[in-house]
């Protein structure tokens, strides 16, 4: 009967940690590295704010004008900053995992995940 309860235990452990790895959505790592930050926006004041609990970055990753962004984003919309000004702007698809950025782009850009609350991941991104 001892047995029998350790043999069932571990099966359910097994069974458990399984269902716990999940499969990662972060993108596949190919190109340049762009890390984001978790930004809050509040809507009291209008600005952007530090979360008080550090979240994890996300990453995303540029090959040749390719932005490989993963499943984290689906309902975001992509914005690129050129010296404060809105250049490009995208709203990312369900299951959209790549972005072809277009070519006339180049140099350095702020890059924004925007939510429907208007929190956003963001980063720096060079073309």
């Amino acid at each position: 009967m001892k047995r029998k309860r350790i043999a069932v235990a571990l099966f359910s452990l097994i069974l458990f940690a399984g269902s716990m790895q999940a499969q990662s959505n972060q993108p596949v790592s190919s190109g340049e590295q762009i890390q984001l930050t978790w930004s809050i926006f509040d809507v009291k004041s209008g600005a952007s704010q530090r979360p008080k609990a550090p979240i994890a970055p996300h990453y995303v990753y540029l090959d040749q004008g390719v932005l490989s962004i993963g499943t984290n984003f689906d309902g975001y919309t992509l914005e690129l900053y050129q010296d404060g000004e809105l250049t490009y702007q995208h709203f990312i698809l369900d299951g959209e995992c790549s972005i072809e950025l277009p070519s006339i782009l180049s140099g350095n850009y702020v890059i924004r995940f925007v939510n429907a609350e208007g929190n956003a991941y963001v980063g720096v991104i060079n073309l």
